[in-house]
């Protein structure tokens, strides 16, 4: 039991990157706060009137979201954690959740203590971070652990449908393909039909391809947009950070946070993330 639960721990998690998603999210989690002040009146807000309550209830709402929003937004543009890559496991997500949750607390203990005007205790301080602990992190694991669940599910059968036809027909393509670098003597020509996959990297594009049919490895001081433009119609963008060969497939799995593929002469698996499974399945039929 102990060792299942070590081992989803290391399972991939469907996060997300996308400001947008992030910011909708973060609103409905503090709308089910203050509707969770509102119902439980925890702190000894019972004693308030409905009105007060109210008040109670929406600015912790509110302390609940600029949290959020400035710890979702700092893990994002500066510790710039790959939420939505295959590195980011379930376990990385529960820890995220925690020092989130932790910081919501600490916002919500000290808005109390400013509206009732009391001083700083360490005593009150744990009481309220244990209860927000309490309310939150059961119910948020139970969530995150169905929502990873139903994902995988969904997604496995989507890449059961999708496997790679064995007498699949290779699309015409050119003989090679010159990939540009800022830095123009580092530009790289190479055959199409040995090119595997791109991916981002900071600053720098990796290009993935076979010589001789040996997995090799450049990198380009480029972005991967612009690489992009120069490449035929039988690459697709599956993901913020990758690009892969169609014609290169070998085979489709499915996990929590989308699908995965694989590709000849290469152990490497490139992810297709959510955003980009109903462009790839129009393009794979």
């Amino acid at each position: 039991m102990a060792q299942s639960a070590l081992s989803f721990l290391k399972e991939p998690f469907p996060d997300t990157c996308d400001v947008r998603t992030m910011i909708r999210n973060i609103l409905i989690a503090s709308l089910f706060i203050v509707a969770f002040f509102m119902l439980f009146a925890p702190f000894g807000f019972s004693r308030f009137d409905l009105a007060t309550r109210m008040v109670y209830s929406l600015l912790f709402g509110a302390i609940s979201f600029g949290v959020a929003i400035l710890y979702s937004l700092f893990t994002l543009f500066v510790l710039k954690l790959p939420k939505d890559k295959p590195q980011w496991t379930f376990g990385h997500w529960l820890l995220d959740v925690t020092v989130l949750i932790l910081l919501i607390s600490l916002g919500n203990h000290f808005g109390v203590q400013w509206l009732n005007g009391h001083s700083f205790s360490w005593n009150i301080l744990g009481k309220h971070v244990l209860f927000t602990f309490a309310v939150g992190i059961f119910p948020t694991t139970i969530s995150g652990f169905i929502t990873s669940f139903q994902a995988l599910r969904q997604n496995q059968h989507l890449a059961d449908t999708l496997t790679p036809p064995s007498n699949a027909t290779p699309r015409p393509l050119a003989p090679s393909v010159t990939l540009p670098s800022t830095q123009d003597p580092q530009a790289l020509t190479v055959s199409i039909s040995h090119l595997l996959y791109l991916e981002a990297m900071e600053n720098y594009v990796a290009v993935h391809y076979t010589k001789d049919d040996t997995p090799q490895r450049t990198l380009l001081r480029n972005t991967l947009t612009r690489i992009e433009a120069e490449l035929p119609a039988s690459f697709f963008r599956c993901h913020r950070s990758f690009i892969v060969n169609l014609d290169q497939i070998t085979d489709i799995q499915g996990n929590a946070q989308g699908l995965k593929l694989s590709l000849t002469t290469s152990d490497a698996m490139v992810p297709v993330s959510r955003k980009y499974i109903p462009e790839f399945k129009d393009r794979w039929a």
